[in-house]
């Protein structure tokens, strides 16, 4: 009876953090071939490891929340002082000659602290889309390879990135809601001037079927205030004047602001032309931001 042969099992060996080991690969089991002592576990139970984080943890939050309560302290006894102060030395207000300057600027200095203490807290609120996310009217161009909905004769820009937002806001706003629970108005300030009278009668025909808002006009109706008027009485309060509400993209920018936006702001010409660019092989009625012509193309080359 011939004897039945067996093949010898398969071991291999690799080096372990005990040391060297022997594996057998057919029955799975391992020994330890190496003359090393095998290490102590030292480690924490899991229910010490754990309570010992959530004791650091504790600790670094009172630590940062004693830090900040010190810096409120002290900021507390610091004086609060504003940029738009100049700062004098005793020995420059002795001086004759500076006092005339001295008080004209501290009096410019007083117009503008009042007016910052009179002015009411200003809340932002933009255009987000379904997820909450900040979506500006250049990312929605960029997105749909369009341009600003006034390059193709439509107004909409306004419409939903300035006033959308706003009524939205005011939906949620607890002193508005009050108001319309009481079944009254909101009154809405709009700052046309005496300049824009054909704007001002265009809005005003939509008042009275206006259910939620009483839209007003101080500059016009109140003060009869043109744009000179506002930019002296801004200036005269020693704040600094507000620029153009438009985008750096606006169709309806004139040429002359063009080439101004070009030779000062060149990197936001850049992405006006870029969105241009973007919406090109799509435009059929326009030829580019500038309705009859492309702003790269005749505002671009050096």
């Amino acid at each position: 009876m011939s004897k039945e042969l067996k093949a010898p099992d398969k071991v291999t060996q690799k080096m372990t953090r005990d040391g060297a080991v022997a594996e057998n690969l057919t029955t799975g089991e391992t020994s330890s071939i190496s003359e090393r002592p095998q290490e102590e576990n030292y480690s924490a139970p899991a229910g010490v490891a754990a309570e010992k984080v959530v004791q650091h943890i504790g600790a670094e939050i009172e630590r940062h929340a004693a830090k900040g309560a010190e810096k409120k302290a002290l900021d507390a006894t610091q004086p609060k002082t504003h940029s738009s102060r100049l700062q004098f030395s005793e020995a420059e207000r002795a001086t004759p000659e500076l006092q005339k300057a001295i008080k004209k600027s501290d009096k410019a200095a007083d117009c503008l602290d009042a007016a910052r203490a009179a002015m009411p807290q200003i809340t932002v609120v933009q255009y987000v889309d379904r997820y909450g996310n900040r979506l500006s009217l250049e990312t929605e161009c960029l997105r749909s390879h369009t341009l600003p909905s006034i390059a193709y004769g439509h107004k909409r820009c306004s419409q939903k990135h300035k006033i959308a937002p706003q009524e939205k806001f005011c939906n949620h706003y607890a002193p508005c809601r009050e108001v319309w629970q009481r079944g009254e108005k909101v009154n809405r300030y709009i700052g046309y001037d005496a300049g824009e009278v054909k704007r001002y009668e265009h809005s005003r025909k939509y008042n009275e079927a206006d259910k939620k808002y009483h839209n007003r006009y101080p500059l016009i109706e109140e003060w009869g205030w043109n744009r000179d008027d506002c930019i002296r009485e801004i200036k005269a309060a020693g704040l600094p004047q507000p620029g153009k509400s438009s985008c750096f993209f606006c169709p309806s920018m004139k040429k002359q602001k063009i080439l101004y936006l070009k030779e000062h702001y060149p990197d936001l010409f850049n992405r006006a032309a870029t969105l241009e660019e973007n919406a090109m092989p799509y435009l059929k009625t326009v030829k580019g931001l500038g309705r009859s012509y492309s702003w790269k193309e005749q505002f671009g080359k050096e």
